[in-house]
């Protein structure tokens, strides 16, 4: 009978201890989302390369372009990206008519109505 708790006990101290960590909300593919008909223009003039972004444990990946980077995950929604010779970016995950989009640090894109947004 003793012996048959102490993996009851082993798997209830990994679940708690993983409860600590939280996820990297960036990790995924994401691409291009237009919202203004009038920037859909803007989005035909960008490089196909430019139109995805996708961030993995250990880098970013942009117009086929890997960038090593480190991620600081401030909660479920913000994370600070750095990448060595770059100033730190803070990116921050909302919501957007029920989809997950990127909140950049260069706002201009999100004023023109295209934002990065999680792929389907």
């Amino acid at each position: 009978m003793r012996n048959s708790i102490l993996p009851l006990i082993g798997g209830m101290m990994l679940a708690l201890s993983a409860c600590g960590e939280a996820a990297n909300p960036l990790i995924g593919d994401w691409e291009i989302r237009v919202d203004d008909p009038g920037a859909k223009a803007m989005l035909e003039m960008l490089p196909e390369g430019m139109r995805m972004m996708s961030f993995a444990a250990e880098k970013v990946t942009v117009a086929g372009q890997d960038v090593a980077v480190r991620y600081e995950i401030l909660d479920a929604h913000a994370v600070i990206v750095k990448a060595d010779g770059q100033p730190d970016s803070r990116i921050e995950v909302e919501t957007v008519d029920g989809t997950e989009c990127l909140k950049l640090p260069q706002p201009r894109a999100q004023l023109a109505g295209v934002r990065y947004c999680r792929k389907a």
